[in-house]
């Protein structure tokens, strides 16, 4: 089993973030994940004490490249299953 890496407290936070904000997503019409919204990335920051305009931008910035990275992985995951049906792998 690998060992589970150590992450520095700071870069905790914006992930524990990003997952309580996970689920704050709309659902497109054919069931795809849409992005965390704006208003939920404020909500949630203020609610955390984040009110500086460059912490909210940092804060912004770095969910929404989790966000990307996230939602680009559910596209290949639902894509594998068709691929394989075809005989691709």
């Amino acid at each position: 089993m690998l060992a589970k890496p150590e992450i520095d407290d700071g870069i905790a936070w914006y992930l524990a973030a990003f997952w309580d904000l996970n689920g704050d997503r709309q659902l497109g019409a054919m069931g795809g994940a849409g992005p965390i919204s704006f208003l939920a990335l404020d909500r949630y920051a203020e609610r955390q004490g984040v009110t500086d305009a460059d912490d909210f931008a940092r804060f912004s910035t770095i969910i929404r490249g989790l966000d990307g990275v996230f939602l680009k992985h559910l596209t290949e995951k639902a894509k594998r299953p068709k691929e394989k049906r075809r005989g691709k792998r």
